[in-house]
């Protein structure tokens, strides 16, 4: 029996053996070419301060739902910093500086507000968990000197014999 599946290509609906990607052979060579495309283009627009993601998927032709799944998913490595999105609330144009997930700072805090709930950039999460992993300590040197003196009890078939 092989291991091999039939499935439906995610961009073009054609059934394919799939493999690793979801996609046809064609539309993955596609989308590479695309993603080689977008991603020259996000780094030449280093000059210009960064590219909206609206004329991005405009000039390579991919749609805007995938490039965001690009930058989300961490694939645009440094280049992502010269995407700029639009806020989903108020519109305004926005970098990486200047915004918490999808929308801008002051939005962000509005909405955060109004639920109820504080939202944290992830710098801040990562701060914290690496605050907390200071806090968890390993045994000093001492410690461990301690109990590799300690005298172990002698083990038969899994008991233990006190002496």
């Amino acid at each position: 029996m092989s291991n091999s599946t039939i499935a439906n290509c995610k961009r073009c609906n054609k059934l394919f053996k799939k493999t690793i990607s979801d996609s046809c052979p064609p539309c993955a060579e596609t989308e590479n070419q695309q993603y080689q495309q977008m991603f020259r283009m996000l780094q030449n627009s280093k000059s210009q301060g960064g590219i909206l993601i609206d004329d991005l998927s405009a000039k390579v032709g991919m749609p805007i739902e995938i490039i965001e799944e690009y930058y989300f998913e961490a694939k645009l490595g440094t280049a992502g910093l010269f995407l700029k999105f639009k806020c989903r609330s108020c519109s305004e144009v926005i970098g990486e500086e200047n915004r918490k997930g999808r929308y801008c700072l002051s939005c962000s805090n509005e909405l955060s507000d109004k639920a109820g709930v504080q939202v944290r950039s992830r710098q801040s999460i990562e701060k914290a968990e690496a605050e907390a992993k200071e806090i968890i300590q390993l045994p000093s040197d001492k410690q461990k000197q301690e109990q590799a003196a300690r005298p172990r009890p002698s083990r038969r078939a899994g008991f233990t014999r006190n002496r």
